[in-house]
């Protein structure tokens, strides 16, 4: 899926007095975070843009958890993997992204240096992703460390069994 210049939209925390979720003015005030910071692990898209980059429909479980879907977003050499999070809100087109501020600045890291963010920004595209690398590099750095001991520990763990094996 592509992504246009015109539809990337700036995550922030809703206005106060605001009841409900809106996008305006090239951002999405979200309810129910106080911080953009909150959702930097996660991208905004519509509910519809699920099937069109994974290429299936997602299956509808209610209210319960539903498994962790991990999308790529590419701009030139740089890439960022976010948790895909289905919005239907007022303004927010269907080939919309939301992303947090510091999402994008990540994104467009290279594409800064080259003062060329409008031609950069249309070149996004979003694939499917894989867990592996959103847990390895994820915003939350807690959850960064955790998987990457976690992936240490079970190598060495593998590795003395084949120790005291031989």
């Amino acid at each position: 899926m592509k992504v246009s210049s015109d539809n990337l939209k700036t995550i922030v925390p809703l206005k106060e007095g605001s009841q409900n979720s809106t996008c305006e003015n090239g951002n999405v005030y979200y309810k129910g975070i106080t911080f953009g910071s909150e959702l930097d692990g996660a991208v905004l898209l519509h509910v519809s843009a699920y099937e069109m980059i994974f290429g299936k429909k997602r299956k509808n479980s209610g209210k319960g958890k539903k498994r962790l879907a991990v999308v790529k977003i590419s701009c030139g050499k740089e890439s960022i993997h976010r948790e895909y999070k289905g919005i239907l809100i007022t303004g927010f087109s269907k080939n919309g992204i939301g992303l947090t501020y510091n999402s994008q600045r990540l994104l467009f890291s290279s594409s800064a240096q080259t003062n060329d963010k409008a031609q950069a920004l249309k070149e996004i595209t979003i694939t499917p992703g894989h867990w592996i690398p959103f847990f390895w590099n994820h915003p939350d750095k807690a959850i960064m460390i955790s998987t990457r001991l976690g992936i240490i520990g079970i190598a060495l763990g593998v590795l003395s069994i084949i120790l005291s094996i031989t």
